[in-house]
This record gives structure tokens, sequence and C-alpha cells, in this order.
């Protein structure tokens, strides 16, 4: 009996996840000017390039673009958004982000520009139909990465110690 309910059980949620709506996926764009008191534009600007390296361990992987004279850095990513409802395929975002300084403000502008999955039998593969769940988790991951920038480049300060 303990079989047949648990069987039961696990067609049923395969039934709910097939019933999903789901929509195909277009790049979706979103941007945000954040102000930083008595920070010039070099400063932000290094802070921000600064952030790349750390954000993404490897800031000469990711920086496709930059030009301090501009004030500009433009580089890719791909984060882990979660997993579906059985947690057995993971979710990715591929997404590029933009950051423009000028004295006491920097605009960031990122772009999701593809969904992934990943499983243990086929690897990582493009998911071009996406739910609403899953677009929410995609604006969340690039929310909490701009908040990410936004805390670097405000918050911390260089430490210079010639006693280390």
């Amino acid at each position: 009996m303990k079989k047949l309910t648990i069987y039961t059980l696990i067609l049923g949620l395969f039934a709910l996840s097939g019933c999903q709506t789901t929509e195909q996926f277009v790049p979706v764009e979103y941007s945000s000017v954040i102000g930083v008191e008595n920070k010039s534009k070099n400063e932000i600007y290094t802070k921000a390039r600064q952030w790349f390296s750390h954000h993404f361990v490897s800031g000469e992987s990711v920086v496709d673009y930059e030009d301090k004279t501009e004030g500009t850095i433009i580089g890719n990513g791909i984060t882990n958004i979660g997993t579906t409802a059985l947690g057995m395929v993971r979710e990715e975002i591929e997404f590029q982000i933009r950051v423009d300084t000028k004295d006491g403000k920097f605009r960031t502008e990122t772009k999701i520009t593809k969904h992934y999955n990943v499983d243990s039998q086929n690897g990582r593969y493009e998911a071009s139909w996406v739910t609403p769940e899953r677009k929410q988790k995609a604006e969340a991951a690039v929310e909490r990465t701009v908040a990410s920038l936004k805390s670097y480049v405000t918050n911390r300060t260089s430490k210079s110690n010639s006693d280390w």
C-alpha cells in the first residue's frame, strides 16, 4: 500500500510539473543607476573592475571589453539560479553585465541572454522555454549580482598596509 501511495505521488508530481505554463525565452534587460557619494569616476571604475575579479574568480576570463577613459566595463557570466521541482536538473542563466561610471555614480545594464539546464545525463543544454517561476529566479539572480557590485563599490575601502 505504501509503494502505491509513493508511486501515485511521484506520478502526480510529474503530471503537475508538465502542466506549468511556459513561454519561449527572449533576452531580458535590466538597468539601474547607483549613486556613490564622494567617489570619482576613476575610483568607481577601479572598484567595479576589482569586483569583476572577485565575483567571477577570474576577471580576465569574463571581461570582454574595458576602457578606463570611457569608464566602461562589459563582462559575461553564468550563474546557478536553482533546480527544478524534483531537484534533478540545475537551472542556470547566462548574462552580460555592462558598467558605465561617472563621478558620483555608476550605471549597470544587465541582459539575460540564455537559460540552461544541467543534468547528469545530458550535461548543459539550452532551455528555450521558461516558466514564470524560472523568470523570477533569473531576475532575483540579476538583482543579487547588481547588489553585490553596489556593495563592493560603495562599502569596501582599499586597505594599503605596509606592515604586512
